[in-house]
């Protein structure tokens, strides 16, 4: 992944980056996102191409820890009552249309 970055600056500057607007009073647009620099859930900014390696590396993982690590990604966490949460390890977990995970 070449082009991923974290945006936790204010003013940083992303290569290329697209900024959505929104039509603002009397015709006129305005920018209509978040600016919220937060290297978290709202702070990573990537490209189609780069968004593709990274979910290819489900099916062939080239980062290490083999299918352990792509287990545990998926494995969906457990609360201290036992409930199952939707949440894995870095990822939402739900059911596809078809009814497969």
């Amino acid at each position: 992944m070449r082009h991923a970055v974290f945006w936790d600056t204010t003013g940083q500057i992303i290569k290329d980056r697209a900024i959505p607007y929104s039509t603002g009073p009397e015709g006129s647009y305005q920018m209509a996102m978040w600016d919220l620099p937060f290297a978290g859930p709202s702070g990573l900014y990537t490209t189609v191409q780069d968004l593709a390696l990274w979910d290819a590396n489900f099916y062939d993982n080239k980062l290490g820890g083999g299918t352990e690590l792509i287990e545990k990604m998926i494995t969906p966490g457990t609360l201290n009552d036992g409930k199952s949460t939707d949440y894995a390890a870095g990822l939402f977990v739900s059911q596809t249309m078809e009814g497969k995970p």
